[in-house]
């Protein structure tokens, strides 16, 4: 990873990128997840306090990772995407 340092946020360890974004040290993986059993994954990862979610194109299940975060009852309970 290329940062530059470590910071903490209360029990959370986010490492901070040369621009300044921070990202949260430990994220939830998708690799091999797919259709409804992502998106029930994610949003049970969100649900729980996961902020950092791990996907790629090569895992083909971009649109099921995306389902789970946009799920509105996340956003009910205070979850915010950005």
């Amino acid at each position: 990873m290329n940062h530059k340092e470590n910071t903490q946020q209360g029990s959370a360890l986010f490492n901070k990128l040369i621009k300044g974004t921070t990202v949260p040290t430990l994220g939830f993986g998708t690799f091999e997840l797919d259709s409804d059993s992502c998106r029930k994954a994610v949003q049970n990862a969100l649900d729980i306090g996961y902020r950092h979610v791990d996907t790629a194109r090569m895992y083909e299940n971009e649109a099921a990772v995306g389902r789970g975060i946009a799920d509105p009852a996340l956003l009910e309970a205070g979850t915010y995407r950005n």
